[in-house]
């Protein structure tokens, strides 16, 4: 579903049809994903005396990482709960 506003097109949907937070749920289990968010973990904690523009923008991108991993484990356990509680009502 698009929504236009002026020139600026939002996707509820990515291309293939599935939504956004599908897609962000599954980069829960997503290795390459996974070993991102350890390197910026630990950026985070051994670099975290150093100084400097670099470091800045760094400790950003490693703070990025982590919020959106994060809102994919949130978005994950939602769609977990919520296939759970549709599971129980056709159930009975």
């Amino acid at each position: 579903m698009y929504y236009e506003i002026g020139f600026i097109k939002t996707l509820q949907t990515s291309e293939e049809g599935q939504p956004t937070t599908t897609l962000l749920a599954q980069l829960t289990y997503s290795p390459l994903y996974i070993i991102t968010v350890i390197v910026a973990l630990g950026v985070l904690i051994f670099l975290r005396s150093e100084k400097g523009c670099l470091m800045f923008l760094i400790r950003i991108w490693a703070v990025g990482h982590i919020i959106i991993y994060l809102l994919a484990i949130y978005f994950n356990l939602t769609t977990l709960i919520n296939a759970q509680f549709v599971s129980t009502l056709h159930k009975s």
